[in-house]
């Protein structure tokens, strides 16, 4: 595969065509484009590749620069910022006869909606096929770069660094800009026909088409957003912020109650003392950017919010932290889930949870949760991923909406 057959079609006037010729770009019309489609019409080949380069990730804070149609023997990368390709291209992204080709395709997606108001049909996304075959098998290995080089027998790579200078200022594209846009539609064919002979191999055909089609759906969920009643939310967050200085204040009295009736815990309370006057006293430093006392906490020298002050209270109380690390096999300590739930029966645990279902509450839906609404929108546009997880459930972020629902 060479580059003899891209077709960059654009409105510049001043092209220098000699030039962009002698690198087996030939410069290309709407025309072209149309009588291409229709060959492939005719010889019930109704498939191509779609990808494009825009100014930024965020579809409301971008503009769509070239768009790329093509398949492995011929390219066209459309610069939008001179062309009109709306209504021409509509018809067929639109069309349910017409299979396209992303990676990715919920970046896509968004960008073309948002812009054109153009809903595609009819997709295959090599990203989400390739994680429907190897989910949980492997951990990276899903950029377009990675099934090139994985699928291509002769071990073509693609030149993402090409990518990164594209920018609002573009405007006449370079050689390299235009080569690099035609690879990114070059390639599909090969690796859908691997995709679907393991896909068949492992029965994950039904399971690749559902993926296909259901990220069309969380492309318009991201894109629509959540609107979000900022006063009710100021509201519970602040409520929030209360309790969790109430379960604090309960850890707090809970210790200092504990100290008196057992010695080993008085090193976590000062009786009054200023805390200058503990400095033998070997509690883990809190990093920066930890949230400070909510309360005036004169008396207690623990950060609840510190795993590293909280343990030794917890090995004082006879529960083991300890466990071993499935990577390394080192033996680690933590205060995990499992080790709440097996001590629930010991009063300081059951105030412990307390407070950290609090602190969760603040930390991830407190007022800074307001900070992911869009400016231009007015709403929240978290991000989904399909396969979020090893079995294949969804997760969220940007932020975790899904959280937030447990208020």
């Amino acid at each position: 595969m060479n580059d003899a057959n891209i077709h960059f079609i654009t409105g510049q006037n001043n092209l220098y065509e000699d030039y962009y010729t002698s690198h087996n770009i030939q410069k290309s019309s709407l025309d072209s484009l149309f009588l291409w489609l229709k060959s492939k019409e005719i010889n019930n080949s109704m498939y191509f590749a779609v990808d494009t380069e825009t100014t930024a990730h965020d579809p409301f804070y971008s503009t769509i620069l070239l768009i790329q149609i093509g398949d492995k023997d011929r390219q066209y990368v459309i610069d939008c910022t001179t062309v009109d390709i709306k209504s021409f291209i509509k018809p067929y992204l639109e069309s349910k006869d017409w299979l396209k080709y992303l990676h990715n395709a919920k970046f896509d997606y968004k960008h073309i909606t948002h812009h054109w108001g153009i809903k595609l049909e009819r997709i295959y996304d090599t990203f989400l096929a390739e994680m429907c075959l190897f989910n949980g098998l492997q951990f990276k290995g899903y950029g377009l770069k990675d099934l090139v080089e994985k699928y291509s027998n002769n071990r073509v790579t693609l030149q993402k660094d090409v990518r990164e200078t594209f920018g609002p200022s573009t405007i006449n594209f370079t050689i390299p800009q235009i080569q690099y846009a035609a690879a990114d539609v070059r390639y599909f064919e090969l690796i859908v026909e691997e995709q679907q002979k393991l896909a068949k191999q492992y029965e994950l055909i039904e399971c690749v088409r559902l993926e296909n089609e259901a990220v069309l759906a969380y492309g318009d969920i991201e894109l629509n957003g959540l609107l979000i009643d900022t006063e009710a939310w100021k509201s519970i967050a602040l409520e929030q912020e209360q309790k969790l200085r109430e379960q604090e204040k309960k850890l707090d009295q809970y210790l200092i109650t504990l100290s008196r009736e057992d010695t080993r815990f008085k090193k976590f309370v000062s009786d009054g003392i200023p805390q200058s006057l503990f400095a033998d006293i070997d509690l883990p430093v809190e990093k920066k950017g930890k949230r400070a006392n909510t309360h005036n906490r004169k008396q207690v020298l623990v950060e609840w919010s510190s795993q590293q002050q909280v343990l030794p209270i917890f090995k004082l109380h006879g529960i083991d932290t300890t466990y071993t690390d499935v990577k390394t096999n080192e033996t680690r300590e933590s205060i995990s889930a499992m080790i709440l739930e097996k001590n629930r029966n010991i009063p300081f645990i059951q105030i412990y949870e307390e407070y950290k279902k609090a602190q969760k509450q603040v930390d991830s839906f407190g007022l800074k949760f307001l900070s992911h609404i869009n400016e231009k929108t007015g709403r929240i546009h978290p991000t989904f991923k399909q396969l979020g997880t090893e079995t294949g459930r969804v997760s969220c972020n940007e932020p975790r909406i899904n959280w937030a629902f447990y208020w």
